[in-house]
């Protein structure tokens, strides 16, 4: 190990120990089914703010927290296309085998927000245009619909909004965005040791940094041997 990463790892270590102290919760909602609250959030008294360690601005992990669930989001650096490359395969690489690994997820956390927080965001928003709605005059809204669609041309709003899509979505996905998550449940702590899976998590953070770094470093020397011989065979 780099003597530079230890105290990132051992940080990871410390937060993870605080953080792993789950137990069994049944839900609020649904009689006698335990769901991990840190996926479905169905009690915000029930989650903890997010812990994020950062080694850098792009190498980072987020450790999430609920009575009865911690997630883990890992970020590695990713300076170069090769880099987002190389981490999108190798994550992809993994995450179809979640099966196999139990506390893998199948999908990387890629939004500040859930799935669940979407959710409820979006049955707020419909509540709040249905009550607004009612009181709005329906008259004065459809005047003001034909003089916004007469006016605006649809083939300029359709790029615009394509393009602002397209820097927005990027703009979160370089801020927010992760390569892979674990999910850990109080039913994983059943089965495993603590220290045990702790030391396998930090493993497993510091294993997919290097894979991915040697993997790089491989591709890189393959293509200037490539390019070495392409270049001879033009001289000749």
């Amino acid at each position: 190990m780099v003597e530079s990463y230890k105290p990132y790892l051992t940080i990871i270590r410390d937060t993870l120990e605080q953080a792993l102290c789950l137990k069994n919760f049944p839900s609020q909602l649904y009689e006698k089914i335990n769901r991990p609250q840190v996926e479905v959030r169905e009690s915000q008294e029930l989650i903890s703010k997010p812990v994020i360690i950062s080694r850098n601005e792009d190498e980072k992990v987020e450790i999430e927290t609920s009575i009865n669930s911690v997630r883990i989001n890992v970020a590695v650096k990713k300076y170069q296309e090769i880099d987002k490359l190389i981490v999108g395969i190798y994550s992809k690489y993994l995450m179809n085998r979640a099966n196999q690994l139990n506390i893998l997820r199948k999908v990387a956390k890629t939004d500040a927000k859930t799935d669940a927080d979407a959710k409820t965001d979006a049955k707020t928003d419909a509540k709040t245009d249905a009550k607004t709605g009612a009181k709005t005059d329906a008259k004065t809204v459809a005047k003001t619909v034909a003089k916004t669609v007469a006016k605006t041309d649809a083939k300029t709003d359709a790029k615009t909004d394509a393009k602002t899509d397209a820097k927005t979505v990027a703009k979160i996905d370089a801020k927010t965005g992760y390569d892979i998550s674990l999910l850990i449940t109080n039913f994983t702590l059943e089965n495993y040791k603590k220290e045990e899976l702790i030391d396998f998590i930090i493993e497993f953070i510091q294993d997919f940094t290097k894979e991915v770094r040697d993997m790089k470093m491989t591709v890189n020397s393959q293509s200037r041997f490539a390019t070495t011989y392409l270049m001879e065979q033009v001289k000749v």
